[in-house]
């Protein structure tokens, strides 16, 4: 049903300044529903092999999903991809808020970004009029100062994706951070904006985001709302946001605690979301429409400015339990910063305990590194504080060195150094301890753009009889999943949740909205797709294209030479824990290695994790 969605893509060639509109063939769009799998087509199809991310042949594409800004809660994801400057193979960042919406309504689905600006610019897009401007009078500034002078310049209001400093330095987990309260986070995709000198995308919609149905649409909407009042789950973000994590893994044993050597932090009580909300000034927001406002915004007079919104439970944890830092103040503090600089919160806290263990084990002694007092406890969240500053102007030897994450920081220490490695594929991963949740740790391992916790429905969802698992038993999970082993039922019920989270991150679905870890239930989603789209889909078409997206990003990352050998964990999250209630639980590394090859086998791939040619052929990707 042609012209049901926005199916114009803007290319942008930064390096002549050329802008041009493609059409959208609706087949194509069936086949990916946008985003991921938009993305990967892309990157795949046009930015050569081996090249360095840095590269102006290197592409970054921004990518609306067919759901992104439709009137229903949680359809607000927008997604960037391009070759990671992280992690060097297939990169992906998903982020909420109002730009992915808003760029709908300027009727464009898609932008990419090709070569390199000789001097800075940012895009900006009116309705469906775009232009590159000018930003050197930008570059170098933070993220609201940015803001507020694109504003001032334009003379309205409008949605940006900007970067910071971070960015600009080409730091290798910098963001995109958009209404300065929401992130594209991972992957570092902040530096690939800056290699481009690309300070800021802008836009301003003038149009509904075309919906084939609306009167279902908003039936769907509607009775949403509603089964969201009664959902637990939903319930609790709403209360409390994410940031209520903090105290529950703690108790539960997997809160990541000093560079993941403990699963329980001592201080947990007084850095965790409870705390926050009972001490401190917090207002709930949430992104565009959304019912679940799972956002906070945090205030403290002279010391924290509310306009850069607040933190969710992976700042708390990586500022706060991963480096022992009992003062929260330091946490939310951190959170105004890195958004501020435009930096991934997870990547950096995660950086910095890993240095900070590398120092406490002597292995920067006597080295321009060993300047800055690193130790856990004590000062360790007023240094965090001073690191980050030092990380996104690279101004010390200390912040230069922790810009480039902890893999590369690791490459340059003494061989003990990769024991405190907490990365897959390069990327650190996120606070989720793999030790208490096993399909978390496979997620990490096995997911094509490194240590993403958002790639499955987490472990404890299922492992008893309860609304996720009667949810999904729509699209074939069956029984309760045990949280430790990695039988060959986990293996499978594992790859449909990563094919099923996979497609959320085609068709730009919130994972707080929809099931596992939502309130609407699979087949009420497809009657939402449907509704939209005008398509006549099926589940397992959905479950198809989530396949697919994922599988693109797998021969992206073979063709950069990322194979079977980084389908792992690191070591120490395989070690015993060192602390709480889970003390001593590890993972035997060859029951690991053969639920890996278990997943080979139902994915349809070999010993080496290359796909077989019926493979290729089932998800018709023999063009890549």
């Amino acid at each position: 049903m042609m012209g049901k969605y926005a199916n114009k893509l803007l290319r942008v060639d930064l390096t002549n300044g050329k802008i041009s509109t493609e059409a959208l063939d609706e087949a194509f769009i069936r086949k990916t529903l946008g985003g991921k799998g938009l993305i990967s087509h892309y990157l795949l199809k046009e930015v050569p092999a081996k090249i360095d991310a840095f590269s102006p042949l290197n592409e970054l594409v921004f990518a609306c999903g067919v759901l992104t800004g439709v009137p229903v809660s949680g359809m607000t994801r927008i997604i960037c991809g391009g070759k990671s400057p992280l992690t060097g193979g297939y990169g992906q960042s998903e982020g909420g808020g109002p730009f992915g919406p808003e760029l709908r309504k300027t009727g464009y689905m898609a932008i990419i970004f090709q070569g390199k600006a000789a001097k800075p610019v940012y895009l900006y897009i009116n309705g469906p009029q775009a232009e590159l401007r000018s930003a050197e009078h930008l570059w170098g500034l933070e993220t609201g100062q940015t803001n507020d002078l694109i504003e001032a310049e334009i003379g309205h209001k409008a949605k940006m994706a900007i970067i910071g400093p971070a960015g600009e330095n080409l730091v290798r987990y910098a963001c995109i951070i958009n209404d300065l309260r929401h992130a594209n986070g991972r992957n570092g995709f902040g530096a690939l904006m800056g290699s481009k000198k690309l300070k800021a995308i802008v836009v301003r919609g003038d149009q509904k985001v075309p919906v084939a149905d609306r009167a279902a649409m908003s039936a769907i909407a509607k009775n949403f709302i509603n089964t969201h009042m009664n959902d637990p789950l939903s319930v609790g973000l709403k209360k409390y946001g994410t940031s209520i994590g903090v105290t529950g893994f703690s108790a539960g044993g997997i809160l990541p605690t000093k560079n993941f050597n403990s699963g329980s932090f001592e201080k947990a009580i007084d850095t965790g979301g409870e705390f926050m909300h009972e001490n401190f000034k917090v207002q709930i927001h949430g992104c565009p429409g959304c019912a679940i406002k799972c956002k906070r915004t945090i205030e403290i007079k002279d010391f924290i400015d509310s306009r850069y919104g607040g933190p969710e439970y992976e700042t708390l944890a990586s500022f706060g339990s991963l480096i022992l830092n009992g003062d929260i103040k330091f946490a939310l503090k951190a959170h105004e910063v890195c958004n501020r600089l435009g930096i991934d919160t997870i990547s950096s806290g995660s950086t910095i305990a890993f240095l900070t263990e590398c120092a406490e084990a002597g292995l920067l002694k006597d080295s321009a590194y060993n300047e800055k007092l690193l130790a856990f406890g004590g000062d360790s969240g007023k240094v965090a504080i001073e690191l980050l500053f030092e990380i996104a102007y690279r101004s010390t030897a200390v912040g230069d060195l922790l810009a480039e994450g902890s893999q590369r920081i690791a490459a340059q220490l003494p061989k003990e150094a990769q024991k405190f490695l907490t990365t897959c594929k390069g990327q650190e991963v996120a606070m989720h301890e793999a030790r208490g949740k096993t399909g978390v740790g496979l997620g990490y391992a096995l997911n094509e753009f490194g240590g993403d916790h958002m790639v499955i429905g987490h472990d404890p969802l299922f492992k008893v009889e309860g609304p996720p698992l009667q949810k999904m038993r729509q699209i074939g999970l069956s029984e309760p999943m045990e949280l430790y082993g990695f039988s060959a039922k986990k293996i499978r019920d594992f790859s449909l949740l990563q094919f099923w989270w996979s497609m959320f991150n085609c068709a730009g679905i919130c994972f707080f909205a929809c099931a596992p870890r939502g309130a609407m239930p699979p087949l009420e989603l497809l009657e939402l797709l449907r509704a939209v789209t005008g398509w006549d889909l099926t589940i397992d078409e959905l479950l198809y294209c989530g396949e697919r997206a994922a599988m693109m990003g797998r021969l992206f990352n073979l063709r950069e030479g990322i194979g079977a050998e980084a389908d792992t964990l690191p070591e120490r999250l395989t070690e015993p824990l060192g602390g709480g209630i889970l003390k001593g639980r590890e993972i035997d590394r060859e029951e690991l290695a053969l639920a890996i090859k278990e997943y080979y086998s139902v994915c349809g791939l070999d010993e080496e994790g290359i796909p077989f040619l019926q493979t290729l052929e089932h998800l018709d990707l023999q063009e890549y």
